[in-house]
């Protein structure tokens, strides 16, 4: 008998642990480690094994997945204390699947080659609903020598791997990507609190909008959510208040000024003042409208 392919995978958030148990699924030896032992142990109970620290997830493994949630996660998770960068083993290949901006992959990778291990840079389009089921979109950046070597686990998460460039530049169309759809939802809670404003139904807004220009996934996803005061998270956020603010942040390292990005982002702040954090973020209209309404009270 075949032994089983090892993979290594940290961070089960939402969209990790769904991924880790689909590697499950097809017969991948997954070592698993996350900061919550909870989530640890939910994959443990479908044959995971668990570990105590990334430094030994590294060690027993060749490829290694990082689901993490900002930068300075992954930059400890990889060169911290017990992190990959300790125990990795020459050849291994790192990929990193969160969304967490281009420089902190390049600053890894620097450091995991002088180990002989290599990074690549893979986040992924798509929701929750994919990262079971494998049908995530994989945006992937670096050498592409290496990347096929890890096509196949690539192609167990994703039905589409589309290559973006050098290392980082999965990461840079990633934010691209979550720059239009994070100010779509701006733009769209401002147009919900002009219609409310002005007595006009939300299922109005839809009928007129559709089909034309100003057609939108958030027009037929995130609206109804919001005329159902409906907000249980699909995306937190907080989460694409992270991505808007790298999205900002990298214009700031290439001296470009993106100020449409910028002006949404006050309204994510608006809705994580509100303590939105944690909901779906079409709750960025109920926060907008909130805000309008308290100052008209004022």
């Amino acid at each position: 008998m075949d032994k089983k392919q090892q993979v290594g995978f940290i961070g089960l958030g939402a969209m990790g642990s769904l991924m880790a148990t689909h590697l499950l699924s097809n017969s991948i030896e997954v070592h698993v480690y996350d900061i919550q032992s909870t989530l640890c142990n939910e994959i443990a109970e479908k044959g995971g094994i668990v570990h105590p620290h990334p430094k030994s997830v590294a060690e027993h493994s060749m490829v290694i997945i990082c689901m993490l949630p900002n930068p300075s996660v992954v930059r400890s998770v990889i060169l911290g204390e017990n992190g990959v960068l300790e125990g990795v083993k020459r050849e291994s290949v790192v990929i990193d699947m969160g969304t967490v901006g281009p420089s902190v992959e390049i600053e890894c990778a620097e450091r995991l080659q002088e180990k002989g291990a290599h990074l690549i840079d893979a986040p992924v389009g798509k929701g929750v609903w994919a990262a079971g089921s494998g049908e995530l979109t994989i945006l992937a950046g670096g050498d592409k020598e290496i990347i096929a070597r890890v096509e196949d686990i690539l192609n167990m998460l994703g039905e589409k791997i589309i290559y973006c460039g050098p290392l980082g530049s999965g990461q840079v169309v990633k934010l691209s990507n979550n720059l239009a759809s994070c100010v779509n939802m701006a733009a769209l809670s401002e147009l919900y609190v002009l219609a409310q404003k002005n007595g006009i139904d939300i299922d109005v807004i839809q009928e007129a909008l559709n089909g034309t220009a100003a057609d939108s996934w958030h027009l037929h996803n995130s609206l109804p959510r919001v005329k159902e005061d409906e907000f249980s998270p699909g995306f937190k956020t907080k989460l694409a208040h992270k991505d808007l603010e790298l999205v900002v942040g990298l214009g700031e390292e290439l001296g470009i000024d993106l100020p449409v990005s910028s002006n949404a982002l006050s309204w994510y702040n608006n809705a994580i003042d509100k303590g939105y954090e944690d909901l779906d973020w079409s709750a960025l209209a109920k926060a907008a409208l909130e805000k309008v309404e308290s100052k008209s009270v004022k």
